[in-house]
């Protein structure tokens, strides 16, 4: 008899902790409602997330307690939480971010005239790099 009890209290334990596990899928878009493909897709206190797919798919597992934030991010797009119970499909409409501020661009390994740039310009000739001291031949 113990043992059944045992059993059968294994068992409804077992059931309570699957039940906990929810499946969230959705869809991510854009301003336009162009899907936002490899949008990262993060819950905010599991800490684990998944990607869009090419679509602006996702799938996502979570598990816990209701609700579950969900913290949608993609380059060039602005974040966004979204607070959900893992019911039905969750749809995200992220905003395009535009940069302000400075911006930084970075040439290298590449020619460029000398006119074309803007800002500060430095020349190293060969003379000036065998002068350099060297530790290692690395």
């Amino acid at each position: 008899m113990k043992h059944l009890m045992l059993s059968c209290l294994l068992f409804l334990s077992t059931l309570a902790l699957t039940a906990q596990t929810k499946q969230i899928s959705g869809k991510v878009v854009d301003d336009s409602g162009n899907p936002v493909a490899g949008a990262n897709i993060i819950t905010k206190k599991l800490k684990q997330g998944v990607q869009t797919d090419k679509d602006g798919n996702f799938t996502i597992t979570v598990s816990g307690k209701e609700p579950y934030d969900l913290i949608v991010s993609s380059i060039g797009y602005g974040s966004k939480v979204v607070t959900t119970n893992g019911d039905g499909v969750v749809s995200v409409q992220l905003v395009k971010e535009t940069l302000t501020g400075e911006d930084v661009v970075v040439v290298g390994y590449a020619t460029v005239k000398r006119k074309d740039l803007t800002g500060t310009v430095s020349s190293v000739n060969a003379k000036q790099l065998k002068d350099i001291p060297l530790s290692s031949a690395a």
